[in-house]
């Protein structure tokens, strides 16, 4: 099989998702110590590092199936051809193969077969190493250099015949997803909607029990931010099913998928975009974004800004309005000095245009147009 040789990082976050967290281990390690889990954005700083990605429900489902064995690895990819195109990566045998989850799944646990464990099933509170060096000497190699494909445990079988599921869940939790598959929850013909906007969805799912509010309106808001980008309507009752399926486990179970339903359109009228938290939905939505090429090279302060900048003009048609107090605040900088200075910088990069200075004593944001070509 042919391999790819190392990735750049716009290549790996196209693979893995543009929102795909990393972290930079040092070369030829595989722990990353106790100081080692912050997550790393700087291309630079990886490029020269071992590349972990973080996964499991955080991370929207990423999980990947680490084989220590070959043979075991052949004989699943042989019953489970619909994740052989699914990108995979390797290092000195076996392989990794990454998959994004829909509906319930455990946290990492080994894979065993015939009483021996061959593998791994990563996912909550996990990492696997994707790029750089073995401890044994060896480079880390991609496989298959395809996006990840999303799948349920129910729709893999394991190499004695069981599902996966029935692996790996415990048997309420595989009743309970089976339940979910007969009532059309996670149906086939979703997965045009999953696919088409599972950058959203994926982002709005509960970590926890009481934050239904919260991701229900955060949902909304970036489904409507989606609607003005694309000019039409999303299916709000498809994209809610699929919400629904993935949320369940922190859901009240004294609520009904319906209640749920109705809250959720009822917040869909609510919201207002852009006239809600335009500068947080930008930053939302360029979170999954490139920046614009001519900050490829810039900083990365430089290059969240001009990305923020792109979608306010998005939502506002061109022309936008931006405050150095809103910027400091979404991009987290020491003082609002930090948040002129990266607003003059696109400015000399011809990024973007003032064309109206704002006024703090008259609480008026700077009003900019949008110039970068894309």
């Amino acid at each position: 099989m042919k391999t790819s040789p190392r990735l750049s990082m716009k290549r790996l976050r196209r693979v893995l998702g543009e929102d795909a967290a990393f972290l930079a281990l040092p070369l030829g390690r595989k722990n990353p110590g106790k100081d080692g889990w912050d997550e790393c954005r700087d291309d630079l700083k990886l490029a020269r590092s071992n590349i972990a990605v973080l996964l499991g429900h955080k991370h929207r489902n990423l999980c990947s199936l680490d084989f220590d064995d070959d043979l075991a690895a052949e004989e699943f990819l042989r019953i489970n051809p619909n994740v052989g195109k699914s990108l995979r990566s390797q290092a000195r045998r076996g392989c990794n193969i990454w998959i994004r989850l829909l509906g319930q799944f455990p946290k990492t646990k080994h894979l065993k077969h015939r009483g021996e464990t061959v593998g791994e099933f990563r996912s909550d509170g996990g990492y696997t190493v994707i790029q750089g060096k073995h401890p044994e000497g060896v480079d880390y190699k991609i496989l298959v250099n395809e996006p990840v494909v999303s799948v349920s445990l129910s729709d893999l079988k394991w190499l004695d015949g069981r599902s996966l599921a029935e692996v790996l869940l415990c048997h309420t939790e595989t009743q309970n997803l089976r339940n979910a598959e007969t009532q059309d929850v996670v149906r086939r013909e979703q997965v045009g909607v999953v696919h088409d906007h599972a950058d959203l969805i994926t982002r709005c799912i509960p970590t926890r029990v009481h934050q239904t509010n919260q991701m229900q309106f955060k949902l909304a808001r970036l489904v409507k931010a989606r609607e003005m980008e694309l000019g039409v309507r999303i299916d709000l009752f498809e994209v809610h099913r699929v919400w629904y399926s993935l949320s369940v486990k922190f859901l009240r179970s004294d609520k009904s998928e319906e209640d749920y339903l109705m809250e959720f359109l009822q917040r869909y009228n609510c919201v207002k975009t852009p006239d809600t938290d335009p500068v947080d939905l930008a930053l939302e939505l360029a979170a999954e974004k490139d920046p614009p090429r001519a900050t490829l090279k810039a900083p990365e302060g430089l290059r969240n800004a001009a990305k923020i900048c792109r979608e306010l003009a998005r939502i506002g048609k061109g022309r936008f309005f931006l405050s150095a107090r809103d910027l400091q605040r979404v991009l987290k900088l020491g003082d609002p000095k930090a948040a002129h200075r990266l607003l003059a910088g696109l400015q000399s990069l011809s990024v973007i245009k003032l064309v109206e200075k704002g006024s703090l004593a008259g609480r008026k944001a700077s009003v900019y147009d949008y110039l970068a070509e894309d």
